[in-house]
């Protein structure tokens, strides 16, 4: 990974509240905002689809026609496809 993530990014949170979320593998209880550990697995969100582009830091488009927020989760979304 060339970027950093966080556990926010991650597919082995749980949330817990906007602050906390637990981690199902070591069942610990965690900031998201602490940086991923070894065995992070990209969370199905918006920003990481394809189809996303970005408008600005907060916003941006699915196949450049609906307006949404990147960290949305796309667990339900038929035409997800993973970019990294």
């Amino acid at each position: 990974m060339t970027k950093e993530y966080t556990c926010r990014d991650c597919e082995n949170l749980i949330t817990i509240d906007v602050l906390e979320g637990l981690c199902v593998i070591d069942k610990k209880v965690n900031s998201i905002d602490k940086k991923a550990c070894d065995k992070f697995k990209f969370a199905k969100k918006c920003k990481f689809c394809l189809h996303y582009s970005s408008i600005e830091e907060f916003l941006g488009k699915c196949k450049n026609k609906t307006l949404i927020y990147p960290d949305l989760s796309a667990k339900d979304c038929k035409d997800f496809k993973l970019t990294t």
